[in-house]
């Protein structure tokens, strides 16, 4: 284990490590984003993206870390992997502003709530 100052560049430390183990860190999205091999052991909202593997204790880290070793996966389409990946977040997330709690809530739950229960239905359905 090696403890890294706060003052380290992200971004450096990211690209010459060979993965990234995160609790619940958006550096671990930045770890996915930059294609490396990326184990969160929280609940995570990147946890989709195909670089990033959801764990659940650290037997399954090892399993998971010992397959990917094996098993590296390509960066070829990386950038579009990634654009998919942004454009889905994109889309299934609800607009708001977290900085200003005054700001009017225009958002039409009933209307989310409709939209995300009628595609989980169709989804099973298929």
């Amino acid at each position: 284990m090696v403890l890294i100052s706060p003052k380290e560049n992200v971004q450096n430390l990211v690209r010459a490590s060979a993965g990234v183990i995160t609790l619940s860190s958006t550096l671990g999205m930045e770890s996915a984003l930059a294609g490396k091999p990326t184990y969160a052991l929280g609940d995570v909202s990147y946890e989709y993206h195909p670089w990033c593997t959801r764990v659940k204790n650290f037997d399954e880290l090892e399993e998971k870390i010992r397959f990917d070793i094996q098993h590296p996966k390509s960066l070829l389409g990386l950038d579009a992997m990634n654009l998919r990946f942004a454009v889905s977040y994109l889309r299934n997330t609800i607009q708001g502003n977290i900085f200003d709690p005054n700001t009017r809530d225009t958002n039409n739950y009933d209307a989310i709530f409709a939209y995300v229960r009628d595609r989980a239905i169709s989804a099973r359905t298929k």
